[in-house]
């Protein structure tokens, strides 16, 4: 028997649709049964986790998939990472810890900020999550109030529309220039509303990244309009060639004052992400990958 080729799952509009249909009549349900609030009733289905799902179905039907939805890689958790959560089982440390996590963690991420980023936070300045969604997601209930405007650069991740819209928030949605984020561009979106701008560089899904000079325009864009900036920073490590990430709470004080940094440790991980994505570039080679109904990104490989 032949083998399926290889798809590389990218979009799927149909079951999106059936998906996102299947899912209202869930919420309308509830609603009808007083369960769900209005705000929950407003959010729109995953579509990163949609189209997981259709690659997972695909790969039970016999085809082989490369699914581009969930961040998630396909090899195993490194060795000692799992040795060390089974040492820590088997010392008892079970217990509750603190909410904002354990001070020697909290003391480990600020070295490793400083370290990494050039930028220097005390323990008490740390939060521990359960990854960066969950982190994003207490950054918006714990700042925005209802009416409040946010400006966030196109493409985007999808969940930061629906955290916001949870929070009972708006998104003004700033265009980028080749998919490179422009100061001017987020500066044409601000009004007396303009609570926060998300920054994410680099960028998920685009991968670009916005250049220094660009993100110190976005720092003295925010400082003069004291303009909260989110900068989402978990693919810190995905930078290619000679360019090199910046963190824009790097570049001053005043700036440093009014950023939330989202950060994960994905150390372990990019040197085997970069060789999948090099295995991928001379698999696919060049061309346009739809990603959006209104969207093409020019896959340069």
């Amino acid at each position: 028997m032949r083998s399926s080729p290889r798809v590389p799952l990218f979009y799927s509009r149909q079951y999106l649709k059936v998906s996102k249909i299947i899912y209202k009549g869930v919420i309308e349900g509830l609603r009808g049964e007083n369960m769900v609030s209005k705000r929950v009733s407003g959010i729109e289905p995953s579509a990163t986790l949609a189209v997981s799902a259709k690659a997972k179905a695909m790969k039970k039907a016999g085809e082989d998939v490369v699914g581009f939805g969930a961040g998630e890689p396909d090899f195993d958790t490194p060795k000692h990472i799992k040795e060390a959560a089974k040492k820590a089982i088997d010392e008892g440390f079970t217990k509750y810890t603190p909410a904002h996590g354990i001070p020697e963690l909290r003391q480990a991420v600020a070295d490793k900020i400083k370290k990494d980023s050039g930028v220097e936070y005390s323990a008490d300045d740390i939060v521990i999550s359960n990854g960066g969604k969950h982190t994003l997601a207490n950054i918006m209930l714990a700042m925005l109030d209802d009416g409040d405007e946010v400006v966030l650069p196109v493409p985007y991740w999808v969940s930061y529309v629906e955290q916001v819209k949870l929070a009972g928030g708006n998104v003004a949605f700033a265009d980028t220039e080749e998919l490179k984020i422009k100061a001017d561009l987020i500066a044409d979106k601000i009004t007396d509303k303009t609570k926060m701008i998300i920054l994410n560089s680099p960028s998920n899904p685009s991968g670009m990244m916005a250049s220094k000079a660009e993100i110190k325009k976005i720092a003295d864009l925010a400082a003069t309009n004291k303009i909260f900036v989110v900068s989402d920073e978990v693919y810190e490590k995905f930078t290619y060639g000679d360019e090199e990430q910046v963190s824009i709470a790097s570049l001053g004080e005043e700036i440093k004052k009014l950023t939330i940094e989202c950060k994960e440790d994905l150390n372990e991980a990019v040197e085997d992400i970069k060789a999948t994505t090099r295995a991928l570039e001379i698999e696919f080679g060049k061309g346009d990958i739809e990603c959006s109904p209104n969207l093409k990104i020019k896959a340069e490989f």
